[in-house]
């Protein structure tokens, strides 16, 4: 149903704009925004500071 589909969309871009995302792709990593493209070594590094962090 296009209208059901569109209230779902509506409702992710309004949780988007809550959370202060803007641009995709958007990573949280314990708590802190990466946006735009990353290198995966850079958000390879990203997670393993946040598990080092919470070790």
């Amino acid at each position: 149903d296009g209208k059901k589909a569109q209230d779902a969309v509506d409702a992710d871009v309004h949780e988007a704009a809550a959370l202060g995302i803007n641009s995709t792709p958007t990573f949280f990593v314990n708590g802190r925004r990466l946006s735009g493209a990353l290198a995966p070594a850079d958000l390879k590094q990203a997670i393993d500071g946040a598990l080092g962090a919470n070790r």
